[in-house]
């Protein structure tokens, strides 16, 4: 196809004159396309590449404030948009123990968005440390921008936790905060008629009832089932007869309850 045009152009003689020309102009119409193209392209990509940071987009937050998030970015206004290290902001924001996790994206013309999932608590800790824990274990500090209505975990020993917030070391409560994820998340009734929990040994808490502070004995591993179980005899029995009757109530076997009643009671 090359040959062909080169000899259409090459010769010399006038009936191709014509043609000559017009595969002239299309040869020039092609190469201002491609320079018009490239133009266009280093044009977008220098505009992209030197955009400079002009405002942020926080969203998802509640206990961690807004200029609190910006200041973990260790950015600033000003700084070209293509230097901001999306990996390296997240890792920044996890190291606040409420900030689970993070989106981190730049948007044109001028935009840091960043967006955080904040842990959400299921139980306050009383004791040598105090703090708050969520469904995966993770202590954290208490706050006061939202107010919570928790069951506390009391007895948190030091030795629970390393010398910074994190994942709890105690395996016992680790479980107890996952069982109360899923109260809270799926049983809500339930979840809320604990007042307290504190670890008796390798398997078992006692729970102790919003409503009169009956003592509950319950394993660790089935806290959840049998808090449902729990709240069923609750409604039926203790609400007829009278909490006062109670000693305790032992709901360490699965679908099954025991109970001590006060003597004369």
């Amino acid at each position: 196809m090359i040959s062909r045009i080169l000899k259409a152009i090459s010769k010399g003689d006038e009936p191709n004159e014509a043609v000559r020309k017009r595969i002239k102009i299309r040869i020039l119409i092609i190469l201002g396309l491609l320079v018009l193209i490239f133009v266009l392209l280093a044009g977008s990509w220098y505009w992209k590449n030197h955009r400079s940071l002009t405002k942020y987009s926080v969203k998802g937050n509640r206990e961690v404030s807004e200029a609190r998030i910006i200041e973990l970015t260790q950015t600033k206004k000003g700084i070209r948009l293509n230097t901001v290290s999306s990996a390296k902001i997240n890792k920044r924001l996890k190291k606040n123990p409420f900030i689970e996790s993070a989106i981190v994206k730049a948007e044109l013309p001028g935009t840091l968005v960043i967006e955080v999932k904040e842990r959400e608590p299921v139980a306050r800790l009383e004791g040598a440390v105090t703090g708050m824990i969520d469904g995966k274990g993770f202590g954290m500090p208490v706050k006061t921008q939202t107010v919570y209505d928790l069951p506390i975990i009391s007895g948190i020993k030091k030795s629970d936790f390393d010398s910074s917030w994190g994942v709890i070391k105690n395996p016992v409560i680790k479980q107890v905060a996952r069982e109360l994820f899923k109260l809270k998340t799926k049983v809500p009734a339930a979840y809320h008629l604990i007042s307290e929990i504190r670890q008796q040994d390798d398997q078992s808490v006692m729970i102790y009832t919003f409503d009169g502070a009956v003592p509950v004995l319950a394993r660790a591993s089935n806290l959840a089932v049998n808090t449902v179980v729990l709240k069923n005899f609750w409604n039926q029995v203790v609400k007829v007869t009278g909490k006062d009757r109670f000693a305790y109530i032992d709901v360490r076997q699965d679908g099954v309850i025991a109970t001590k009643e006060h003597e004369g009671k």
